[in-house]
């Protein structure tokens, strides 16, 4: 009789177990994220990634160089930067000033400046969101011009005239225009562009007025920024979208934002930092999926750079009222598919 009772309890207990390790392998682990570094109210405003988790920012106006552990290794007082872009492989930054001039920076491996030159000076009211990228022999940037009413927050207002204009350079010293991409009276603004499969992607924002709802576009250019076309929106008009990359790589297009979409109104006191993946054909696959970070509350992304599973997300945590700088190093957001 003790047998047969040892015996069913053994089934049971085993039988328990099984269950029990069945639901541990249905069970997914997230990693859990680390803050590689946070400079506390540092209003930078923008800032770039350059290799190795190393890091171009401005602080109070100024270029600075921060290491991965979130310490200045170069401050060059000599530079008024608001806002820049950096091509990493040949480091050189092009950035916009208030002083309404855009400026090209090269520097070297110490962070130490080898030349700085005004190559445009703007003629309209400002000059913002400058980018910049290499094809072959030649440099490209974009400028978006503003003429009239600044980053238009009242809807009652009329809005400035905002065009976002393509030059080329050989020598980074003489630079010709190419042409006016895309011209309106919204606000087109945080500007990425890149080159894949021989052509131009630029991705912009596209809103009525600052802090309200707004799309995110793009367009395409096959003939080295002389026309552009396929001008198609990649996330709809549904919240506060802030785009900051869009990538290619492994045949899939990613784009990375900050959106106040569950938190409507809130714009970047409230949003939480996205990944949306696209198909080759530039059709969306599954849905956005949230970057996992430890405080994912009102964040606004500048960069983010990939290292096989990694992201490392370069942001400002609530821009407005803390302006917080965070490096954080995070997991790769893997679609569940059904």
């Amino acid at each position: 009789m003790k047998k047969i009772i040892l015996l069913i309890l053994f089934v049971c207990v085993t039988c328990l177990w099984g269950c029990v390790m069945k639901k541990e392998k249905e069970v997914v682990v997230v990693p859990v994220s680390n803050i590689m570094f946070k400079k506390d109210n540092l209003y930078n405003g923008d800032a770039k990634f350059l290799n190795n988790q190393y890091v171009v920012t401005q602080i109070g106006g100024k270029l600075a160089f921060i290491n991965p552990h979130g310490e200045i290794v170069k401050l060059h007082k000599e530079v008024n930067v608001n806002w820049c872009d950096v091509d990493r492989e040949n480091r050189i930054l092009v950035y916009g000033n208030l002083e309404k001039k855009i400026g090209i920076c090269r520097f070297d491996e110490e962070f130490n400046i080898l030349s700085n030159e005004t190559i445009i000076e703007i003629q309209e009211d400002l000059g913002i969101d400058p980018s910049i990228c290499k094809v072959d022999d030649k440099y490209y940037i974009t400028v978006t011009h503003i003429t009239g009413n600044i980053n238009n927050a009242d809807i009652q207002q009329e809005n400035g005239n905002y065009s976002i204009r393509m030059y080329f350079s050989e020598d980074l010293k003489n630079w010709t225009e190419i042409s006016k991409v895309i011209e309106a009276k919204q606000n087109l603004e945080d500007i990425d562009l890149n080159y894949y499969n021989d052509k131009f992607f630029l991705t912009y924002e596209k809103e009525s007025y600052d802090k309200a709802n707004s799309s995110i576009n793009l367009l395409v250019s096959n003939d080295n920024g002389k026309s552009w076309e396929q001008n198609m929106v990649l996330i709809e008009e549904n919240a506060d979208n802030e785009p900051a990359v869009f990538e290619y790589f492994n045949h899939k297009f990613y784009l990375y934002y900050s959106s106040d979409i569950e938190n409507l109104g809130t714009s970047y006191e409230g949003a939480k930092i996205y990944m949306q993946e696209y198909n080759e054909n530039l059709q969306c696959i599954g849905n956005p999926i949230e970057i996992p970070l430890q405080n994912n509350i009102g964040n606004l992304l500048y960069d983010v750079e990939k290292k096989e599973n990694d992201l490392y997300c370069l942001f400002t945590q609530k821009y407005i009222t803390e302006s917080n700088f965070i490096l954080e190093k995070t997991v790769f957001p893997i679609y569940e598919r059904g």
